[in-house]
This record gives C-alpha cells, sequence and structure tokens, in this order.
C-alpha cells in the first residue's frame, strides 16, 4: 500500500518539482540531456530526452524515491535512458553492417590506417589544444562563479555555448530580447574587465 502511494504522489511531486526550478535550473538540466545524446540516440534534441524522463517517471517505469533531488534523479534517468538507446542503436547498425557485403580487404585496411600521419595527431598539437581547452575551461568556471546568481546572464552564457538562437531563450524561458541585450552587455564588460583583449562574445 505505501508503494501505491509513493505512486500515486509522485504526479504532484513532479508537479511542485517543475514549478520550482528556475529558467537556468532548467537550462542545465537540457544541457545535461545533451551531453547524454553524445554518441548517437534516437532522440533528436534534449528536450525530448528529459520529457521521456519525466513521462517514464509518471507511468511507474521508472522509481524516483522520496527525498530524492529532482535534478540529480532526472538526471540519472536521462543518462541511462540514453545509455539503453544508444546500445540499442548499435546492435541495430551492427546487424545492418553484417548484412553489407564484405569488403575487399586492402580497402579495410585503408581505413583503418586513414587517421595516421594526420597534422591533429602530432603530439605538440595534442598537447597544445589540450592547454587551450584546459584555460578556456577555467576562464569559464570563472565567469560562471560570478554570474551564479545572475538568471539572465547564466543564460546567456549558456545560449553563447550551445549556440541556443536569442528567440529560442525567448520562446523557451521568457528571456525578452532587451533583457537578453542587457544580459549580454553585462557579460561583455565583465569579461574584458577580468580577461583583457580576449573578449569574442
Amino acid at each position: 500500500m505505501a508503494a501505491d502511494d509513493d505512486l500515486m504522489d509522485v504526479p504532484s511531486r513532479l508537479e511542485q518539482a517543475l514549478a520550482a526550478m528556475t529558467n537556468v535550473e532548467l537550462a542545465r538540466l537540457y544541457r545535461l540531456a545533451q551531453y547524454s545524446l553524445i554518441g548517437g540516440t534516437t532522440y533528436v534534441n534534449p528536450k525530448e530526452l528529459f520529457n521521456e524522463a519525466v513521462h517514464r517517471t509518471l507511468d511507474g517505469r521508472r522509481n524516483w524515491p522520496p527525498g530524492e533531488p529532482f535534478g540529480a534523479y532526472i538526471w540519472m534517468v536521462m543518462r541511462s535512458i540514453a545509455d539503453a538507446d544508444r546500445k540499442m542503436e548499435a546492435q541495430s547498425n551492427e546487424l545492418r553492417a553484417n548484412d553489407q557485403p564484405v569488403q575487399d580487404d586492402f580497402y579495410q585496411e585503408s581505413d583503418r590506417l586513414a587517421g595516421y600521419g594526420s597534422s591533429e595527431l602530432a603530439v605538440d598539437r595534442v598537447l597544445e589544444n589540450a592547454a587551450v581547452q584546459r584555460r578556456v575551461t577555467e576562464d569559464l568556471q570563472t565567469i560562471e562563479d560570478h554570474f551564479k546568481d545572475d538568471q539572465n546572464v547564466m543564460l546567456v552564457i549558456m545560449a553563447i555555448e550551445d549556440n541556443i538562437p536569442p528567440r529560442e531563450l525567448e520562446s523557451d524561458y521568457g528571456l525578452s530580447i532587451t533583457q537578453y541585450e542587457s544580459a549580454r552587455k553585462k557579460l561583455r564588460r565583465y569579461v574584458d574587465r577580468q580577461f583583457p583583449g580576449r573578449r569574442t562574445v
């Protein structure tokens, strides 16, 4: 009976959790969903994956333990759904590949060796790229820490990172174009002060 009570209470718990989420928190969940799609799944966008996770929670296929934070729970569910979907897709691709005629050994070997000798594989290039990536990550963390309490700027940062157009921010998160431009100017001023000569936004 207790399990039935918990299941019956899920819709109201979900409603409360979703209503309490800020736009930034929702955008972060969509970003996590986007990361889950890396590697190929049948889900075409992060919102579809997020909605599927919510749907499976509502119909009881996924159990949301009482007391577990919604963000952590739904992220785990999205990862699990995407992983399972990716495995099924890989199995389907393998079956389709097995139905294809076998290529000549020469061409198979050529395909395996195609990447060797590429300048992108040079040790110094790899180290250089890693150093640049590390610096970018550190700089971004500094910016996000500074604006962590400014919801509009955080939305703009996420939009820049994920190539989300301003109109989509307006339709999905209620951030008007005026608010967007104001937040972007604030971000630019801070970046100019913190990282002179390095702004690209």
